[in-house]
């Protein structure tokens, strides 16, 4: 009686103990280093109290001889595990995930199809202007041109002054009005395979105004000639621009006459003496400007 008790014993622990099975359940197909995902598995059989589900990530070619711990739970029954993918994980397309239990120990069948995992790639924006934003005038064109790391084929540009969306979507933003301390920013979306962060801001640019205030002067340098004394006024002098910067020259300082030419650039707030005149000194002549 005894033998025939401990016989049907056997033969039930046994049964059991062959019940207990861990299979994987489907998995996104592709996936970042360094990103969540949800490993679900399914449970036969019955497990310790106490009982620790856990993930597990092959190599890119599916072998589990070192599998690298992605997640866990404590549980006896089917569930998800919530894994993250390591950061390290190279590029590959044929990694594997298994869930093993710890009390008892069991292996679980692994999910059936690959999976696909992209390094991650660091992404950013900067922007650069084609003019410098200080001391300007309020009416001075800027061109503000972003340039991506990692941006994708098709990055999404969202242009800011002010916090305010302005422009299109486009590597570029050009304005011609504008306030004291205004900003400039622009906002991108990577549209590249795992960028890290998928959306990222840019430098800012503050714009700062010559003369703030409107319907005014504001004194600039001095010309750039120079007596013992200082610099020293002319009259009858003439005087151009060309693109962004100005010219004057000749004229007659209540001495002589002058034959030489200064041109002065805003953005710096500086003169720098030019080739003189061809002819002789002279006031009162006529300028112009082509281009």
């Amino acid at each position: 009686m005894k033998n025939g008790a401990l016989l049907l014993f056997c033969v039930l622990f046994f049964r059991i103990t062959l019940a207990q099975t861990i299979t994987t359940g489907a998995i996104n197909a592709t996936n970042c280093a360094g990103s969540n995902i949800a490993v679900p598995y399914t449970t036969t059989g019955s497990f310790t109290v106490g009982n620790i589900f856990t993930a597990q990530l092959s190599d890119a070619s599916g072998s589990f001889a070192s599998p690298v711990n992605i997640g866990s739970i404590t549980s006896v029954a089917s569930g998800t595990i919530n894994a993250q993918i390591p950061f390290t994980t190279p590029t590959g397309l044929g990694y594997r995930i298994r869930v093993v239990g710890l009390t008892p120990v069991i292996t679980g069948a692994q999910n059936t199809s690959n999976i696909t995992i992209n390094t991650t790639l660091n992404s950013s924006v900067s922007i650069s202007s084609s003019v410098s934003v200080a001391n300007i005038c309020s009416s001075t064109s800027i061109t503000f041109t972003a340039t991506p790391v990692n941006g994708g084929s098709s990055p999404v540009y969202t242009w800011k002054k002010n916090g305010i969306t302005v422009g299109a979507n486009s590597s570029s933003y050009t304005n011609a009005t504008w306030a004291d301390n205004d900003s400039v920013q622009c906002l991108m979306t990577s549209n590249a395979t795992c960028p890290l962060p998928s959306t990222t801001w840019s430098n800012k640019f503050i714009i700062s105004l010559d003369n703030p205030t409107s319907d005014s002067w504001k004194q600039k340098s001095d010309l750039g000639y120079i007596q013992p004394n200082g610099p020293v006024a002319r009259r009858i002098a003439v005087g151009f621009s060309i693109g962004s910067k100005g010219y004057v020259g000749t004229g007659y300082d209540g001495t002589s006459y002058k034959n030489d030419f200064w041109e002065y650039d805003p953005a710096t707030n500086v003169w720098t003496q030019k080739a003189n005149f061809g002819g002789t000194a002279l006031s009162g002549a006529v300028g112009f400007s082509i281009g």
